[in-house]
């Protein structure tokens, strides 16, 4: 499964996102994170099942 997250930098959208790469419900879902300042998700980028925008 695919799932985007829009202002992925925001409070909610970073325990959303620990959450799904952390757990073994969700070791299926891709991420697509967007945000403007993809640096700002920097600790994320190597991550293989995430990609920024």
């Amino acid at each position: 499964m695919k799932l985007a997250i829009l202002a992925a930098n925001g409070q909610i959208a970073r325990i959303v996102e620990n959450r799904i790469l952390n757990e073994d419900q969700f070791k299926d879902v891709e991420l697509t994170l967007l945000l403007r300042n993809a640096s700002r998700l920097n600790d994320l980028k190597d991550n293989p099942r995430v990609t920024l925008i």
